[in-house]
């Protein structure tokens, strides 16, 4: 079976890789030496919306493919 992402699913993808690129993996080896997640991560995470992705569009969320 192959998977066909729409327009829309493969924007989401494109903007997660972009962010895991940029912004993830510069703070991710210094987090992980303290044991410690980056309280601003969560800020920039909730602004792109992916706190949501698995929520259904009935109580706010993108209803995205699991």
């Amino acid at each position: 079976m192959q998977f066909v992402r729409d327009e829309e699913h493969q924007m989401l993808v494109d903007t997660v890789r972009r962010f895991a690129r940029e912004v993830l993996q510069e703070s991710a080896e210094t987090h992980d030496r303290r044991g410690a997640v980056n309280p601003e991560l969560s800020t920039s995470l909730a602004e792109l919306g992916l706190f949501g992705l698995l929520l259904p569009e009935s109580e706010g969320g993108f209803d995205a493919p699991a």
